[in-house]
């Protein structure tokens, strides 16, 4: 299957049609993020465009800390996670917690330029750079 190229694709529509089947994803993720609920669309947003990342060019990606916790909470949503990786990627985007910390930082530097590339400015909310560790990124990668 050919993954659609992550500047092609409408992640706000991608986010919206998610929620709008499992509404409860976004309280869950406005919960594990301590965000407002309506800020929940924008965190899946992001989730999306991490995952087109990592589909379309094929490489192990570390998320933000925020943007982990938004994609573990869609990740407990089996059914639906299950069917939006198949439809959109062909296959299931694997979520594997820890790792070593200077290659999840590595990684993260590596998310973040692929992220400039194909989207711009990343917003801060979601994939904040900090001067001390370099990232605020979870201890996950994709595989």
């Amino acid at each position: 299957m050919n993954v659609e190229h992550p500047k092609t694709i409408k992640p706000e529509s991608i986010a919206a049609e998610i929620l709008e089947k499992n509404p409860v994803l976004g309280m869950k993720i406005a919960r594990a993020l301590a965000i407002e609920p309506d800020l929940s669309t924008s965190a899946l947003q992001e989730v999306v465009k991490f995952l087109y990342l990592i589909a379309y060019f094929e490489k192990k990606l570390t998320p933000s800390e925020p943007v982990d916790k938004a994609w573990h909470e869609f990740i407990l949503s089996t059914r639906e996670y299950a069917r939006f990786c198949e439809e959109h990627f062909g296959r299931f985007i694997h979520h594997s917690p820890g790792g070593d910390e200077s290659l999840n930082h590595r990684q993260y530097r590596q998310t973040i330029a692929l992220y400039h590339l194909n989207f711009g400015v990343s917003p801060d909310l979601f994939w904040k750079v900090t001067s001390i560790s370099g990232s605020m990124c979870g201890n996950c990668q994709s595989i």
